[in-house]
């Protein structure tokens, strides 16, 4: 080929690789189109708003909303993004206008699903008249490097014109001057006590001379109609300045909300914004008033008042447990709302320490510490760290109960708790205890030290209360050691100058064992003791003297001896019945017929005859008579260990009338003024 020939065809080819260039790179322009339109694109056109009729309320102009009224607005985006795009509203006059907390979130899967927002138009309580709120519109496309872009929803706030006077709060405040190209910060605090608040003001107002970043002190009151009344300025003349505010409350917002104007008139400027001061959230200071009851058996309520400072939205307390056999610490944490906890199934001899905080979205305030240990309303009134021995619900709503010393108790607590060794006290004396009603709560009121352990309680019409005392602190099987008996006591308990003291001690000649005292609707008392020997249910009278004279005197009566102990009695009008328990086991050679029942006994008072019925089981422990409206008619209640019976007595037979099943054995029964039956 000749050298131009050559030289023509290596044109031609450098020719074709040129254009294919050229087509290559032409088609990698057109496939990157459609994303860089995306990426050049206005971004805040990406997102369409509109309300109810559909219209956009993104364009010029402003959507008018009464105060106390919302408008519902619905977001979509206008074309599916490459990227996850998030939408979020702030009012720039949030105590006028509300938006909502949320954002929005699109993707490409839900882009053109309608999400809605509210913006609604405070009730302010004050005449201040409209108001035109920017609502910035923000949207965010989720990738890296981010990129956002704002535009602006203007709601026209309608004023309603009524006016309701605002309560004033206490708070730190931060706000913001915007409006016609002005900015600016607010700082300050308003005293509601003191009614005083000062703002301080770093505005920048391009249109007036010498407004850069110039700070404004203003002090203000607050007036009945809300209205804010400048006290004091500082860092520009009082004839260029101007502020028409309010104060307002809405909801968990509050603060000061206007406009402030600077006038230059020499030189023909001014300049308005609009102007927030809004309540910044403080962390709430420590509860008050923190307080720990009993208010069940094994269970505690604590309460406390919210904080002095700083609107507590939640309270967290916890509760630490010291066991009382020197075991390991244990703790609980519980988050309430409310102002108080109630916690159960707790062990009465441990000690807690509550600690309670409250908090909210600015933070947690210190804890109020309180420690609470054993009392006996927490225990209930019948698990003192002493055995329960007797029991009275008295005329005047209090309950009296007898106790022992606390070795029983502590077996009994091992037993129930699962725990063993437990170091409970064992210094306690036989003693009396009256305990109050306060508050939904059983208080202990008073502590009578007795001459042995109480047995039985009476009330007597004089309002004093007898006890019948078991000197040796035995059992009723002390029967069975007759060497080593001493006369049992009846004592009397008598207010004076409201406290409690003994003021009579009667000996019981018939036996130092006494089970159970009763009071008669005639006055006097009777009292069931044990004899010598096998005379073992003896029953014996009190004559009751004046409180004032104490000549009472314990006297003889014609019932029994019978066979078997008489372990409690009730009164009616002319009868007392009698519950003479056989004991679960065989202890003597009894007669058969009495060998397999305990046996209630009716006495007649006026005939002095008594006639019995074998009706309960071995071990029966107490005895009542219930109000019968029926003359003819005696309603009595057995305690046969863990049943309550009723039976009804016409005259000559007994008849069942239903029982009821209880947890625990039933020792003693308290008949109350108010109707109630006390087991």
């Amino acid at each position: 080929m000749a050298p131009s020939a050559r030289l023509f065809a290596a044109l031609a080819q450098r020719s074709r690789e040129s254009a294919r260039r050229r087509r290559s790179r032409d088609l990698k322009v057109e496939s990157l189109e459609p994303r860089l339109a995306l990426a050049t694109a206005p971004l805040g056109t990406l997102v369409s708003v509109r309300d109810g009729d559909g219209l956009n309320l993104l364009a010029p102009g402003a959507t008018a909303v009464h105060e106390g009224q919302e408008l519902t607005a619905f977001v979509s985006l206008t074309r599916r993004p490459n990227s996850k795009i998030t939408v979020a509203f702030n009012s720039l006059a949030p105590l006028e206008v509300a938006t909502p907390g949320t954002t929005l979130t699109f993707t490409r899967a839900n882009w053109s699903k309608l999400q809605t927002v509210t913006f609604g138009s405070l009730q302010d309580g004050s005449r201040d008249g409209d108001h035109r709120v920017p609502v910035t519109m923000t949207t965010t496309v989720a990738k890296t490097p981010q990129s956002t872009a704002t535009r602006n929803v203007r709601i026209d706030s309608l004023d309603s014109g009524v006016v309701t006077p605002a309560t004033l709060v206490t708070a730190a405040q931060r706000g913001s001057v915007v409006g016609s190209g002005n900015s600016g910060t607010v700082v300050g605090t308003y005293d509601s006590v003191k009614n005083l608040g000062t703002a301080t003001l770093k505005v920048t107002m391009p249109s007036v001379k010498h407004v850069r970043s110039r700070t404004v002190t203003v002090d203000y009151s607050v007036n009945l109609d809300n209205t804010v009344k400048v006290e004091r300025l500082e860092g520009i003349p009082s004839s260029k300045f101007r502020l028409n505010a309010t104060y307002r409350k809405a909801g968990a917002d509050s603060g000061i909300f206007g406009t402030l104007m600077v006038m230059q008139p020499k030189l023909g400027q001014s300049a308005t914004a609009m102007m927030t001061a809004a309540a910044v959230p403080e962390a709430p200071s420590t509860v008050r008033h923190l307080a720990v009851a009993p208010t069940a058996v094994k269970e505690l309520t604590v309460t406390w008042a919210p904080p002095s400072r700083g609107q507590a939205t939640s309270y967290t307390v916890t509760m630490t447990t010291r066991p009382l056999n020197q075991g390991e610490a244990t703790s609980k944490v519980f988050v309430t709302t409310a102002p108080s906890l109630t916690v159960g199934n707790l062990f009465p001899y441990d000690t807690f320490v509550f600690e309670v905080s409250a908090s909210n979205d600015a933070g947690t305030g210190d804890a109020t510490v309180l420690s609470y240990s054993a009392t006996t309303s927490f225990l209930a009134i019948a698990s003192f760290t002493m055995n329960p021995t007797a029991m009275l619900a008295a005329s005047d709503g209090s309950v009296w109960i007898g106790y022992e010393d606390s070795l029983v108790p502590t077996v009994v607590s091992n037993i129930l708790n699962g725990r063993t060794q437990l170091p409970v006290p064992q210094n306690l004396p036989p003693q009396v205890r009256q305990y109050v009603l306060r508050d939904g709560a059983w208080e202990h009121q008073a502590t009578i030290l007795t001459e042995g352990v109480s047995y039985g309680l009476a009330e007597d019409k004089n309002g004093d209360i007898w006890t019948a005392n078991n000197t040796t602190h035995q059992s009723w099987y002390g029967h069975l050691f007759p060497n080593s008996h001493t006369s049992g006591v009846v004592q009397r308990i008598t207010s004076t100058g409201g406290s409690y003291g003994i003021t009579e001690t009667l000996d019981l000649a018939g036996g130092p064992l006494p089970e159970t005292l009763i009071t008669m609707p005639s006055g006097e008392l009777y009292v069931s003791v044990y004899g010598k020997g096998l005379a073992n249910g003896v029953i014996q009278g009190i004559a009751i003297s004046p409180p004032s004279e104490g000549t009472s005197a314990v006297f003889t009566t014609s019932f029994g001896p019978y066979m078997h102990p008489i372990v409690s009695l009730a009164a009616g009008d002319g009868e007392l019945w009698a519950l003479e328990s056989v004991p679960s086991g065989r202890f003597w050679d009894v007669p058969s017929e009495l060998s397999t029942h305990s046996v209630i006994r009716r006495i007649d008072l006026n005939n002095l005859s008594d006639q019995y019925f074998k009706w309960v089981s071995p071990g029966a422990s107490a005895v009542a008579l219930l109000p019968d409206a029926d003359s003819t008619t005696s309603s009595v209640v057995i305690a046969d260990h863990h049943r309550v019976l009723r039976v009804t007595f016409n005259g000559k037979h007994l008849k069942h009338d239903g029982d009821m099943r209880l947890e625990g054995q039933v020792k003693s029964f308290s008949f109350a003024a108010d109707g109630s039956l006390w087991v």
